[in-house]
């Protein structure tokens, strides 16, 4: 167990009293706690993680990277005004062609990759887990917040670039908005469920082994797109892609994907074994390297 320390100075007014033997070490937490609201306080840190991580160089880098379709603004520009120039496709095609490929294939995997690394392991590089952990939270809500923090961060992010994306292919044909909004809703939806699932695993490989965490999410990304390609229904069953993309053609908004689509077992099962797979197993390894982690007050001389 790692202990963290942080030294008191005495005040200016007590420095003329004599002395009083005391206890070099005051464990923080360990004296009876008020009774607060473990969820409020869990949502305040991840407002405050997400609001931390708009800040950052890195998101707006990706910010841009996610705005690279929205060039095709001007193809269709060209297409309305070019004389010898018809595009073969419909703008409501490229735009789900374009959803399918760059953002589902290469952009939200990359971006659960840098968003999901520094939930736990951020905070321990950067010394910041001693203000953290003096938080009136337990290690299961420190978790959750910070883990919560990161993906609001990233969902925003991502809902935007494939708006403006959406937008970008739609500016011609107005009348058309409408009707495809729930196709549109439904593929935001079914990315962040994604991002959700990618960025819990992440998180928890980034949690111990800091060297080859990168290295273990891409190995892990690929095999859940390989899961999704082969057609043999358990391996279907655990992947995040598989589902994502047996609820991509949906024209409803479905905020669960697949979750009946896969021929395995009851929608119970489906629904717990999700929930073991992508939140109690993610989320009780943080914990747990949160709570190697202890904090003490130090003062006193050395004796």
């Amino acid at each position: 167990m790692q202990t963290l320390e942080t030294t008191a100075s005495p005040e200016r007014e007590h420095m003329d009293r004599p002395s009083q033997p005391a206890p070099r070490k005051a464990r923080l937490g360990t004296g009876p706690q008020p009774n607060l609201n473990q969820v409020r306080l869990t949502w305040t840190l991840a407002r405050l993680t997400a609001k931390r991580l708009i800040r950052r160089k890195l998101f707006w880098f990706l910010s841009l990277l996610s705005l690279l379709p929205c060039l095709v603004v001007f193809y269709w520009i060209i297409d309305r005004f070019a004389a010898n120039w018809s595009s073969p496709e419909m703008p409501f095609a490229m735009f789900r062609n374009i959803q399918a490929v760059y953002f589902h294939i290469f952009f939200m995997p990359l971006l659960s990759v840098f968003m999901g690394l520094g939930v736990i392991s951020e905070e321990i590089e950067s010394k910041n887990i001693t203000f953290t952990l003096v938080r009136p939270l337990n290690r299961a809500s420190i978790a959750v917040g910070r883990l919560l923090g990161h993906l609001l961060a990233a969902s925003l992010l991502l809902s935007v670039a494939v708006f403006c994306n959406f937008m970008s292919n739609m500016v011609f044909q107005v009348e058309e908005l409408i009707p495809t909004l729930p196709n549109l809703i439904n593929g935001i939806l079914i990315l962040c469920a994604g991002l959700a699932g990618y960025m819990s695993v992440v998180a928890m490989l980034g949690t111990f082994w800091k060297k080859f965490a990168i290295l273990g999410s891409i190995i892990f990304l690929l095999m859940d797109t390989a899961f999704s390609l082969i057609p043999v229904a358990t391996l279907n069953f655990i992947s995040v892609r598989f589902r994502m993309m047996a609820a991509y053609w949906e024209p409803l908004p479905r905020f669960l994907p697949s979750l009946i689509d896969i021929p395995r077992g009851s929608f119970v099962l489906n629904i717990a074994l999700i929930f073991v797979l992508f939140v109690a197993i993610p989320l009780g390894v943080m914990a747990f390297r949160l709570s190697q982690f202890e904090i003490v007050l130090g003062g006193g001389e050395a004796g």
